[in-house]
């Protein structure tokens, strides 16, 4: 299978493709950081599956969307945002997308809805069904690594040595993830993490 994931930020790619390719390891995935550059790739055939974030320089959004399905019309398009806005995810199903899904997802919430849309199944993840009528909390997919980890209780220096990365970098992440669940302490991150059914 091909993949192509489309999002300016490149930590948030990389963090799908070792998701994505942690499920197959022959999974190829083609990483792009705009629709123009997505659009212009030279492919001679569609892609399996692309993943489409809502938040683009120039090109975004649901034209996005309108783009790649004309470009690629046998690929499934996922559009994946930090927003929530039923409007928007409405207009995107309108314009072809195959679902939304937010970027604070859990891991095994994005790798059931891809195993959806490339059943071909309409995707709705659990914030946009009814479940929660709350905005979803947005973490990026690294820094779901990092709170799992710290779920157990590890270190910044073990935390970085499991992710290959360095201490600077975690203690990065840790800062943003206890900023984004507006707690001061690690314990209480995974309390509010947990709370929230994000762990």
């Amino acid at each position: 299978m091909h993949f192509l994931i489309v999002d300016d930020h490149a930590l948030f790619r990389e963090g799908l493709r070792a998701m994505l390719q942690s499920l197959d390891p022959a999974l190829a995935v083609t990483e792009a950081d705009s629709c123009e550059a997505g659009l212009a790739l030279d492919e001679s055939s569609d892609f399996d599956l692309i993943l489409l974030d809502h938040t683009l320089p120039g090109m975004n959004g649901v034209r996005g969307v309108r783009a790649f399905r004309q470009r690629y019309p046998t690929s499934p398009v996922l559009l994946v945002s930090a927003s929530y806005a039923p409007a928007l995810i409405d207009d995107a199903l309108t314009a072809g997308a195959r679902g939304f899904i937010p970027k604070s997802v859990s891991f095994a919430v994005m790798r059931d809805a891809i195993e959806q849309a490339l059943l071909r199944q309409v995707v709705l993840a659990p914030s946009v069904n009814g479940q929660s009528a709350q905005p979803p909390v947005v973490l990026t997919p690294r820094q779901m690594d990092v709170l799992q980890l710290m779920r157990g209780g590890l270190t910044n220096k073990q935390i970085a040595q499991a992710l290959g990365s360095s201490e600077y970098t975690v203690r990065s992440h840790v800062s943003a993830i206890l900023q984004t669940l507006g707690v001061d302490t690690r314990t209480a991150a995974v309390t509010a993490a947990r709370d929230k059914g994000l762990i």
